[in-house]
């Protein structure tokens, strides 16, 4: 008995996977204007109101019933010009210093004015970077991956009979250049056929296809088929498993050489996608690398902060631009000057061993404290003279009532206030101090505090509903014909994370969010009552 031989021939699937992020594809950079909608919410919901509180200005002391020269380590006294019991004007002279030390302190003081002025020029650069900064959760979703087409094979087209050469799709007969025939595993090849390869000693290729792949081939040479030979079928002996498995029996009828091929070796080449990274998509709608790194609640407290810190940076610089004004007057001849009309009460030269405070010298004055300081245009209808206010010296904590007594007309020039308006201008005022009390001085700088009244129809909205052009604010409001349109409003106080409207918004207008992709003039709202804190 003749063993059966058979040849297992086990294809090789190819799996592709789209794994990663997401592959190649192009990403559409901006929406049409026909199909975006812009979601506006009422003004009305927007509003957190003010019902009062504490306006907080800065202002220092310009004239009093007291001065005080506290002992200086880094100045060399060369002479006390006054003694206890003098009378003095103000001008007059009191201390002698060493002008040399004098030109040092300048220079110091100088360096730290201007070293505060710097700070503050970056803490303001840096709320404005984060005001712009988009939020994490304005950043679009990114888009599912979107795999290439994969293109249809042509269907081969299989010869049921062989009987002749004209059914060949190509080939001369020769050895190389053979007939070749498409065919199916049901195709049958004549016995005429077969004689005629074997009578002229042709050679003819046979593809077998299975669900329109290739799945194996037989060669036959014509001085191979026997005389005599029956019409065979081609699939004689060959079993496939519709999964791309031959398997064969050559002691069946064959003719010539076999040969199979795997699932995938006439498939199209399937090309790896490209894949981009989070990162990568981010970069691709900003290029600020820290847009939609932080929430929108993560911004408000990072300005916030910076906002004290400008606060904090600004009563630095004004006491340091005082001191530094002081400084550069002295500098000129070292002569330190009293600036209050009043009796020398007590000098310390040194001839008592006793006395060891840290006061050198002190003038008791003839007329009240007195302070002036500085309001924005936006606050400045809440002041009047007669207004009371409450001081407090940040040097000793001493706090008392004062009267303001009169209010400049004329702007002041290269005003700033951490809590106002950027864009507003500032206004000088005076008020004399109306309690007995100890603690203040002459050139001390000093917080004044103003209560407001209740005022439950203003309109404040989150400041985060604005955008800033030119040094002015706009919002993005619903118009008449249901489409955004930009709207440029007159602001007035900043208070933690809320901005007052002045003009240019009502509590009946709707306004979006504005800052996406798709923001922009006359795309279509639609109103929602969802608030972006």
């Amino acid at each position: 008995m003749t063993a059966k031989k058979k040849i297992i021939i086990a294809s090789v699937s190819i799996v592709v996977a789209a794994g990663g992020v997401f592959g190649g594809y192009k990403i559409n950079e901006a929406r049409k204007k026909s199909g975006a909608v812009a979601d506006v919410v009422p003004v009305s919901y927007l509003n957190s109101g003010y019902w009062g509180g504490n306006l907080q200005l800065e202002g220092y002391i310009t004239s009093g019933n007291v001065q005080t020269v506290r002992q200086d380590s880094s100045l060399l006294v060369n002479k006390i010009m006054v003694s206890q019991g003098d009378s003095v004007k103000k001008g007059d002279p009191l201390i002698e210093y060493d002008v040399t030390l004098f030109e040092l302190e300048l220079r110091e003081k100088k360096t730290n004015l201007a070293v505060i002025e710097d700070n503050i020029k970056h803490a303001k650069k840096e709320v404005t970077r984060l005001q712009n900064l988009q939020p994490s959760e304005a950043m679009p979703p990114m888009p599912e991956p979107t795999m290439p087409p994969v293109p249809e094979k042509p269907q081969v087209s299989v010869v049921e009979r062989i009987v002749d050469p004209t059914s060949a799709v190509s080939g001369s007969g020769a050895q190389n250049d053979p007939y070749l025939f498409n065919c199916s595993e049901n195709t049958v090849v004549s016995a005429e056929f077969l004689q005629y390869l074997l009578a002229n000693g042709s050679f003819a290729d046979f593809n077998v296809y299975a669900n329109n792949s290739l799945s194996y081939k037989w060669s036959i040479s014509g001085a191979n088929v026997p005389e005599g030979a029956a019409e065979w079928v081609v699939g004689t002996g060959v079993q496939t498993d519709g999964m791309g498995n031959v398997s064969v029996d050559f002691s069946a009828v064959r003719f010539g050489s076999f040969k199979a091929f795997s699932a995938t070796e006439d498939e199209p080449e399937i090309v790896d996608i490209p894949q981009m990274s989070f990162d990568e998509y981010k970069q691709s709608l900003s290029s600020n690398s820290d847009d939609y790194v932080y929430s929108r609640a993560e911004l408000a407290q990072m300005v916030s902060k910076k906002q004290e810190e400008i606060k904090t940076l600004e009563i630095q610089r004004k006491s340091a631009d005082v001191e530094y004004r002081k400084a550069q007057a002295q500098s000129k001849d070292g002569i330190l000057k009293s600036d209050i009309d009043g009796v020398v009460t007590m000098v310390n030269d040194g001839s008592d061993p006793e006395n060891t405070g840290s006061d050198l010298l002190v003038v008791q004055g003839n007329s009240g404290l007195s302070i002036t300081a500085t309001i924005g245009e936006y606050n400045l209808e809440k002041i009047s003279v007669g207004t009371i206010v409450s001081v407090t010296s940040y040097e000793t904590g001493a706090m008392a009532s004062a009267e303001i007594t009169s209010i400049e007309t004329t702007p002041e020039e290269n005003y700033y206030s951490w809590n106002d308006n950027p864009n507003s201008s500032g206004y000088s005022f005076t008020a004399d101090i109306l309690d007995d009390v100890e603690g203040f001085n002459v050139n001390q700088w000093v917080g004044i505090n103003l209560t407001e009244e209740q005022t439950g129809d203003a309109l404040y909205i989150p400041v985060h509903y604005t955008r800033e052009e030119n040094d002015r604010y706009y919002v993005f409001k619903e118009g008449k014909d249901g489409k955004l349109e930009k709207q440029y409003i007159k602001t007035g106080a900043i208070i933690y994370d809320s901005i007052e409207i002045k003009e240019g918004l009502s509590f009946d207008d709707k306004i979006c969010f504005p800052y996406g992709k798709n923001i922009e003039e006359g795309i279509k709202t639609q109103e929602t009552d969802k608030v972006e804190w």
